[in-house]
Formats: C-alpha cells, structure tokens, sequence
C-alpha cells in the first residue's frame, strides 16, 4: 500500500472505529445476503427444467432441496422475489451510515 493510506487509515480508525467495524460488519452481511440469493437460482434452475443434478452444483441443489423440505416450503419464483427485499437490508444500512 501507498505509505500515505497507512496514516489514513490509523486516523480513521481512531476516530471513527464504530463506523469502521459497522461498515465491515455490513460488507461481510452483504456479500453473505448476496451469496444466499446467488444460491437460491440453483432449484429454480432445476424448476426450469435445466439439469442440475450433476457435480458440484448437484450437491448443492441436494443440499439446498433438503433445507426446504426441513423448512416445509417448495422453491418458487415468489420466494426468492419475497427474499430479495429482506437481502438488500445491509445495503439500505451501509448507505445510511454518515
């Protein structure tokens, strides 16, 4: 890194450090909310009539169609449109952050 960002970002910390580890605890929210959704493509894939049972991504569909039939829901296009706004709260949280 630039020795400049160093006393940056030493500064910032010390500052700011609650707004700091808020951001990164946001980030890492984020990136897992995403990745769910990501995830979540896979039975509707299979739903389709794509072939998924195959690999890697046949475990996951396995895994995935197990956590639904423990939860007691079948995956349709209207639960993955009904969990995309409950994913985007770490985005509306890291934008409000002063």
């Amino acid at each position: 890194m630039d020795l400049t960002l160093w006393p940056y970002i030493s500064t910032l910390i010390r500052a700011m450090w609650w707004k700091v580890a808020l951001a990164l605890a946001l980030m890492i929210c984020l990136s897992l909310t995403e990745g769910i959704g990501l995830l979540m493509l896979v039975p509707l894939l299979q739903l389709v009539g794509m072939n998924v049972q195959q690999g890697t991504l046949g475990q996951i569909a396995q895994f995935l169609s197990s956590v639904f039939t423990a939860v007691g829901i079948r995956p349709i296009i209207s639960i993955r449109c009904e969990l995309k706004p409950i994913a985007k709260i770490p985005t509306f949280a890291a934008n409000s952050i002063d």
